[in-house]
């Protein structure tokens, strides 16, 4: 799977993580939060490190300004290839009835289809 596809879909499982489920849907989803969070740590050190090489911090907060076009193209051609990176999660995805009687809105439930719940 793609790196974007795993960034996409962090905030849908910690919404299934806060939700009562059974033991095995559980601890599947920890395990997935547990491996994509190394995954995540090193995808923000490295668009970081994008946004220094290619912009500027800006007074205000955590926002990069691009001095040029050129620069802003640069910098979105190598955050482009960071998230399209192959990542493997090595946890066995959920059947929906894993899930019990856990309720999730389209929205949360979209993302999570191919990575934590078979399609």
């Amino acid at each position: 799977m793609k790196l974007i596809d795993v960034v996409n879909a962090q905030s849908a499982m910690q919404t299934l993580a806060g939700t009562k489920l059974p033991v095995k849907a559980s601890f599947r989803v920890a395990k997935a939060l547990k491996l994509i969070a190394v995954d995540m740590m090193v995808y923000d050190e490295n668009r970081i490190k994008l946004l220094e090489e290619f912009g500027r911090k800006a007074a205000e907060g955590n926002k990069y300004d691009f001095e040029t076009p050129e620069k802003e193209q640069a910098f979105q051609k190598g955050f482009q290839e960071l998230q399209q990176e192959e990542v493997v999660l090595a946890v066995e995805p959920l059947g929906i009835d894993d899930l019990g009687d856990c309720s999730l809105s389209p929205g949360d439930l979209f993302p999570l289809i191919g990575i934590l719940i078979k399609e």
